[in-house]
């Protein structure tokens, strides 16, 4: 693969979409088109990418990350369509998931509803109505590093599906490569592993 250097947007944004795409998914993005632009006040420096993905399995995915998009503050969104139904989470409302169904019906999730996960104690450090998820999040990632090194400074192997290994990073990084290469290229490129 030719040496490339992904831009700040890349490694700042994308990088944590496309973590949690491959959480969520369970597969790896086999190619992909991007475009970079500058739209910013740093003319030269990118800070907005679009890109089009397709993962091993046929799923086809649309991110976009921007630092010039006016109004838009952590607006992440993440959308998963299928053919059954589909869900939307929006992190400027992280208490809810909205699921649509193929019937036409609509239901809005959050903590307080009967669900099974996010009634585990690990995801309800605050009673449901507060403000919560991010710290979670990186509660349960520091707990979960931390019983990954007690088991392998025991000499045991880690075996934890929620901390990436340094194969997957470097897997994240060929991903963010391709994106600045097809981005130049202006072609879809398979990302080589």
């Amino acid at each position: 693969m030719e040496e490339t250097s992904p831009s700040l947007v890349s490694l700042d944004l994308m990088s944590h979409l496309h973590h949690m795409m491959d959480y969520l998914l369970g597969e790896r993005a086999k190619s992909l088109s991007a475009s970079a632009k500058s739209f910013g006040r740093f003319r030269g420096v990118i800070d907005d990418i679009n890109c089009s993905v397709l993962y091993e399995n046929g799923v086809s995915g649309q991110f976009w990350v921007s630092k010039s998009s006016l109004g838009n503050r952590n607006g992440m969104k993440v959308r998963i369509l299928g053919s059954k139904g589909s869900a939307l989470w929006i992190q400027n409302d992280p208490e809810h998931l909205e699921l649509a169904y193929s019937d036409g019906r609509k239901e809005i999730l959050d903590r307080g509803s009967i669900t099974k996960e996010a009634k585990l104690p690990r995801y309800n450090r605050f009673k449901a109505g507060h403000p919560a998820g991010y710290i979670e999040a990186f509660a349960n990632l520091y707990v979960d590093i931390a019983k990954s090194l007690r088991l392998y400074m025991s000499g045991k192997t880690p075996d934890n599906r929620e901390i990436t290994s340094i194969e997957q990073e470097v897997d994240r990084m060929r991903f963010l490569e391709t994106i600045d290469i097809s981005a130049r290229e202006r072609k879809w490129v398979d990302i080589i592993y």
